[in-house]
């Protein structure tokens, strides 16, 4: 009792010193009974783990029934033979790291039922039934039989005749290597028969058959050359490539996460010795056998080889720090969609995340692909409307040469119309006057005057604003874009004639400025007029006739002239004519 206490105080040191929670049995629960013998065993997944080691004993920590055999990144382990009856049996869970101590996970002990029936009959794996060609020297494998603890085989040329081997006890094994070599050009009949304490199997269990084929020699194994066999950090988008073995016409290739599974490439044929993986899981164990193949069949006996991967985005263990990092893709919070005003453009983004790279890039609107690439920075500048990804990226290393870790969010930029001020009517009072902002646009506006920062309000009517030149603004509430426009350009358009026609005819022979009465008193000091080129005319008094259309009593011709309007405060306006003869 003493030697076990001091046990699970030393694991549970060892768990605290590293911050890691070990994993618990899901099938079957710690103390159940009666467990099937044939029942796998399955426990939680661990974050961060590069893969796991079962150990299964008689006693906390023994290995009688199972040694530290690695399962790479599976959760769930089916006992070759199945397990041994009536019997208590303790499951210890190895966590494996590629940058760390391994650490040893007691999960308790379930009791194995009483096999109280014989098992039923083999299924053989290979060579399989009716199978042609075969090799000589062909190994015989059959499935688990449940609740089987012993086979006997018998192999002939005959059905049970066993003229190869005559029934014989091949032991809990579940693979025979024939002595010597099978007879050529043959056809072979083996039949398996399990067993257990309460006897054979009660039926007559099926005979099997295969043919052999010509004398052919067997290729030999190979072996992995890139990645080598226990490589780390090996990239996920690898080249494979193995060493070319004489007489092969062709490679099976079986590839998994698992010892015991071709998850990834189960069987595939190559006829060249390297290939491109795409995409392995990051942070794990990959589990490689090559079995090269010729006209006499596939090479016996290729071992198992394996490499891990990248550590990838997580989740992992820090070998510095011991701490689980859950993921290494940056935090993004960005909008789905912008709305820009056309008199906003162009427009700046910007995101806060953080990350060791950015990439901002516009998409296809039909399909989404990516056009262009805009921006490496934090912010872009855009000018057009459409659809954009931003897209923050972390690396698995420092420098950036290892798994990029992105995280994406696709976004629209709408660009509308900013707000249109069609007119600006003024009342005038004794002292004062009521400007009424009279704005069109799909959008919701506010009111300003004389000052863009507001304050704003949402009425288009102001009162006793001073008269003279002030300036409105109008704002959409949603964008944020302004306009603005001089009240007095919109109230001395009819005080500037559109045109006039210099012919002696008595009706607008001058253009001169005239404001109507309503507007009051207007502080205009000088007026100054040009031709469409920019070249001054004449400069006039607000009070004078106006001007005759003439240049040094010359007659101008007709087209198109300007006028600009200078206040006493300095301020002006600006605007065009049109002479007509």
């Amino acid at each position: 009792m003493k030697r076990e206490l001091l046990l699970i105080a030393l694991v549970l040191l060892v768990l605290a010193g590293y911050g890691q929670d070990c994993t618990n049995l899901t099938s079957p629960i710690p103390g159940d009974e009666n467990v099937l013998v044939e029942s796998d065993i399955s426990w939680e997944p661990v974050d961060g783990v590069n893969g796991y080691l079962i150990s299964i004993g008689e006693t906390p920590g023994g290995t009688e029934w199972a040694d530290r055999i690695s399962v790479g990144n599976a959760t769930t382990y089916s006992p070759p033979v199945g397990l041994p009856e009536n019997r208590t049996l303790y499951i210890t869970i190895t966590l494996f790291f590629f940058n760390r101590p391994d650490i040893d996970c007691a999960l308790g002990s379930f009791s194995t039922e009483e096999v109280l029936v014989a098992p039923g009959c083999a299924t053989i794996n290979t060579p399989m039934d009716n199978a042609i060609d075969v090799n000589q020297e062909a190994i015989i494998s059959w499935e688990y039989v449940p609740k089987a603890t012993g086979y006997s085989i018998n192999i002939g040329t005959t059905q049970g005749g066993g003229e190869i081997v005559p029934t014989q006890d091949v032991g809990n094994v579940t693979s025979f290597d024939p002595p010597g070599n099978l007879p050529l050009e043959e056809e072979i009949f083996v039949q398996i028969i399990p067993r257990n304490e309460n006897g054979p199997a009660p039926v007559i269990c099926p005979t099997f058959s295969f043919m052999t084929g010509e004398m052919v020699e067997l290729p030999g194994c190979s072996r992995l050359i890139t990645p080598f066999n226990g490589e780390t950090n090996v990239p996920l988008t690898p080249d494979l490539s193995w060493e070319e073995v004489p007489d092969a016409i062709g490679y099976r290739l079986f590839i998994g996460t698992s010892p015991f599974e071709n998850n990834v490439v189960s069987g595939a044929v190559y006829s060249t010795n390297q290939i491109t993986v795409i995409d392995f899981e990051a942070n794990s164990t990959i589990y490689v056998t090559i079995v090269p193949f010729n006209a006499g069949g596939d090479a016996i006996g290729c071992l198992q080889e394996s490499f891990s991967t990248i550590q990838g985005c997580g989740p992992f263990f820090d070998g510095n720090t011991n701490e689980l990092v859950q993921d290494l893709r940056p935090e993004l919070e960005f909008p789905n969609s912008f709305r820009v005003c056309s008199n906003d453009l162009p427009t700046v983004l910007s995101t806060d995340a953080v990350a060791d790279q950015f990439r901002w890039v516009r998409l296809s609107p039909n399909d989404g692909s990516e056009l262009e690439l805009l921006s490496n920075s934090d912010q872009v500048t855009l000018t057009q409307e459409g659809r954009y990804r931003l897209e923050a990226i972390n690396f698995s290393d420092p420098d950036g040469a290892n798994t990029a870790c992105p995280t994406q969010q696709d976004f629209v930029l709408e660009i509308v119309a900013p707000p249109t001020i069609n007119s600006i009517d003024s009342q005038t009072g004794n002292e004062s006057v009521q400007l009424t902002v009279n704005a069109s646009g799909s959008g919701d506006y506010e009111y300003a005057l004389n000052n863009v920062d507001g304050p704003y309000q949402d009425s288009n009517v102001f009162n006793n604003v001073p008269s003279g030149n002030n300036m409105v603004y109008v704002r959409d509430k949603d964008l944020g874009c302004v306009v603005s426009a001089n009240s007095l350009q919109y109230a001395l358009s009819e005080a500037f004639p559109n045109f006039f026609t210099p012919n002696g005819d008595g009706v607008h022979d001058f253009w001169q400025f005239s404001p109507p009465p309503e507007i009051g008193e207007i502080a205009i000091e000088t007026i100054y007029l040009f031709d469409r080129m920019g070249n001054f005319i004449i400069q006039l008094n607000p009070d004078d006739r106006g001007w005759d259309g003439n240049l040094n009593g010359t007659p101008l011709p007709s087209s198109d002239y300007w006028y600009k309007a200078i206040f006493e405060d300095q301020d002006q306006i600006q605007g065009h004519f049109t002479l007509k003869r």
